[in-house]
């Protein structure tokens, strides 16, 4: 079991923020799965998994998130649509 203080609470934490306030009410979940729940997570090898569920994906409602993941991205995690 990996220590907690391996874990990126703090960025995760503000990422979570981040998205919260750029989706407002579009946002329907956001779900923290993998390593970093299991306790398997490894910072030298392992990846934050976060599934963002939304009402709507029309392209401006998309738009407003970019920021919030262009922070994450800066932070050294990778992002997947």
């Amino acid at each position: 079991m990996a220590p907690e203080n391996l874990i990126p609470e703090k960025q995760i934490g503000e990422f979570v923020t981040r998205l919260r306030q750029a989706a407002e009410p579009n946002l329907e979940s956001l779900i923290l799965y993998g390593s970093a729940v299991s306790g398997e997570y490894d910072p030298e090898y392992s990846n934050i998994n976060l599934l963002c569920v939304l009402k709507d994906t029309v392209l401006p409602k998309l738009l407003a998130l970019a920021p919030s993941v262009k922070w994450w991205t800066k932070q050294s995690h990778s992002a997947r649509c």
